[in-house]
């Protein structure tokens, strides 16, 4: 089932705070710590959330055809290169931000949680300090397969 949530987020496009907006929107209270949780294993969703979340997913499995941000009237959010160059980083190593997060401190890129979803959701961009040194190590670490983000 979280396999099934963690591609539709993807297929979509969506940031975790993105998709626990529209599963709270679908009648879904689901909290981002939650989703995190769920994401990297640590916890399972009850049986009803289970359930309303299967039917979720097989109503709007994709939001490709839905109303963009634009149509809303709301101002797109525009992310630097550097934090869309490291949301493909996530992606293609399949790292929640959480773990993201514990592999950049490692690499002496210290930022929290909560910074990296300001960035990925256009809240706020990376200092030009941290985008040079981010871009840096997302160039030379392309995939980082081998190494368990949860040690």
């Amino acid at each position: 089932m979280i396999q099934q949530l963690i591609r539709w987020r993807k297929n979509n496009d969506l940031s975790q705070s993105e998709a626990v907006r529209i599963l709270e929107d679908a009648g879904l209270p689901v909290k981002l710590g939650t989703l995190q949780h769920w994401e990297i294993g640590r916890a399972r969703p009850h049986p009803l959330s289970a359930a309303a979340l299967a039917k979720f997913l097989e109503r709007r499995p994709y939001l490709k055809n839905s109303p963009s941000p634009e149509s809303k009237g709301a101002t797109p959010k525009s992310l630097a290169p550097v934090v869309q160059q490291l949301a493909r980083w996530r992606a293609f190593n399949q790292l929640s931000q959480s773990q993201a997060v514990h592999i950049l401190a490692d690499a002496g890129l210290p930022i929290s949680v909560r910074t990296l979803q300001s960035w990925e959701i256009g809240r706020r961009s990376p200092q030009p300090v941290t985008a040079a040194a981010l871009t840096r190590y997302l160039e030379q670490h392309p995939n980082i397969k081998g190494t368990n983000p949860r040690e």
